[in-house]
């Protein structure tokens, strides 16, 4: 989060639905060339991978664990 902030993300507001700042900053990496980016996510204590995937090629992704999810239940525990 820090480095958002420095990027101009207010971050008493991240949690706000307010795309432009992060898009810019998504935008940004694009044209650098990234092929991704991990960012905080805004309602979860998690981070977000973020694959440009016109500038990955699929082979180069793999898969390290993988584990179904019951929505249904996901949603019932967050009541």
């Amino acid at each position: 989060m820090d480095v958002m902030v420095s990027l101009g993300v207010d971050s008493a507001r991240y949690r706000d639905i307010l795309c432009e700042p992060t898009q810019a900053i998504g935008d940004a990496a694009y044209l650098l060339g990234f092929d991704s980016i991990i960012a905080p996510n805004a309602r979860w204590s998690c981070n977000n991978l973020i694959l440009f995937t016109d500038q990955i090629a699929p082979d180069d992704v793999e898969v390290i664990e993988s584990s179904e999810v019951n929505w249904t239940e996901w949603r019932k525990k967050l009541k």
